[in-house]
């Protein structure tokens, strides 16, 4: 006698795809670092649990413990960044004709998460380009308010922890003209900037030719279909590396990003209260 399993569709999965980890992890995190707590509390497993979206037992436990053994050193972080009071920033920048623009923009808005040590931000998984970007963008409008001369902007991940370093506000006013200069190019015809390949792009020394090898991993990646190339607007507006060319692509990524890098480092979590309390001195 012998035994013929197969799997088919109706099989229950014992893992979660890439999208619904970051999505739970996301949770998870959300959920603990809103009440301040070390770890998730346990009315929010529950109903994990019985909202269908984990593994049958027992898998959904071990799925769960594995989860979060990845987030707790991130939760402590983050925790430890905010302190006990956190604060809003109201933005309200004027950029005209003499910032370089070629219409007038006026920059509004609200930023939240604001602590005495900086801007906190956080994500599941591992940081990229685009998060990266946006973060520095918020970090140039604290900046350019003029709130504090020593302000840092920080983003956690399951790893590591990024940081930003202040600048005058004048200095920032320079950079977010730029950022702004380019959007309204943009809005005239296609902008060469994709997040992740220019930043790839930007943080490898040598000649365009060099960079661009380094670039195409983010651009497109044949074994996982994952890159930006992949994205419907980029496929059918750029082809590389024949697009990629250093004065429409280099250019643009360089102005961008050098300025940026020149701001930013990373280290472990684990090193994140030497980088703060160093600084502080």
């Amino acid at each position: 006698m012998g035994l013929n399993i197969q799997a088919d569709d109706n099989d229950e999965p014992f893992s979660l795809n890439a999208l619904e980890r970051y999505k739970l992890q996301a949770n998870l995190l959300d959920n603990a670092i809103e009440q301040k707590l070390e770890t998730p509390d346990e009315a929010l497993l529950q109903r994990l649990k019985a909202g269908g979206e984990l593994p049958l037992a027992p898998f959904d436990d071990l799925l769960l413990g594995s989860y979060l053994h990845d987030i707790k050193p991130l939760i402590g972080r983050a925790l430890y960044l905010q302190g006990e009071n956190q604060k809003s920033l109201d933005i309200d920048l004027a950029f005209t004709a003499q910032d370089g623009l070629n219409e007038a923009i006026t920059l509004v808005g609200r930023i939240d998460d604001l602590c005495a040590k900086g801007l906190v931000n956080y994500r599941p998984g591992t940081a990229n380009g685009r998060d990266l970007i946006r973060v520095y963008l918020r970090h140039l409008c604290i900046c350019a308010m003029g709130e504090n001369k020593q302000h840092t902007s920080y983003l956690l991940d399951i790893g590591h922890f990024h940081a930003f370093h202040g600048v005058t506000p004048e200095q920032a006013r320079v950079q977010l003209s730029l950022w702004l200069n380019l959007f309204q190019s943009g809005q005239l015809h296609p902008l060469m900037f994709m997040p992740r390949t220019a930043l790839a792009y930007v943080e490898v020394e040598g000649e365009h030719a060099d960079k661009l090898i380094e670039a195409q991993s983010q651009w497109i990646d044949e074994q996982s279909q994952l890159g930006e190339g992949f994205e419907p607007h980029y496929q059918r507006l750029f082809s590389f590396p024949e697009d990629f060319t250093e004065v429409q692509f280099g250019h643009t990524a360089m102005t961008l990003l050098s300025p940026m890098l020149s701001l930013y480092h990373k280290d472990r979590l684990s090193e994140l209260t030497a980088f703060v309390e160093g600084g502080a001195q």
